[in-house]
């Protein structure tokens, strides 16, 4: 009787301590907004900003690009910037993700009008 009650404490532990790190994805998870417009950093090159649209990138946790790659605030960045890995070129390198030099993609994959 013990022993279960033992492995009963053990997973209420487990229980909430899972819960502190799984409440403040779901509360961040709230209020993001679907699709955040990139800022224009390249006014002659890109006349479009960038559309990044957290829906379709729902498989990773937003701190698997937050705060490390993006600050949690709308910044410019360049593809030159993409091309040295940072910021999007951090997966999409070509390798973990599609590349924005490889064959078959379109400025209109990310340069997207409202």
């Amino acid at each position: 009787m013990l022993m279960i009650l033992e492995r009963l404490r053990t997973l209420a532990l487990c229980l909430v301590l899972g819960s502190l790190v799984l409440v403040p994805e779901v509360v961040v998870g709230l209020s993001v907004p679907d699709s955040v417009r990139i800022p224009a950093a390249e006014t002659r090159a890109s006349p479009t900003a960038a559309l990044f649209s957290h829906w379709s990138h729902n498989q990773y946790s937003c701190y698997s690009c937050h705060p490390s790659l993006f600050p949690m605030k709308k910044k410019a960045f360049t593809h030159v910037d993409i091309a040295r890995g940072q910021y999007c070129g951090a997966c999409h390198n070509g390798k973990r993700a599609w590349g924005i030099d490889d064959d078959g993609i379109e400025c209109d994959v990310c340069h997207v009008d409202d």
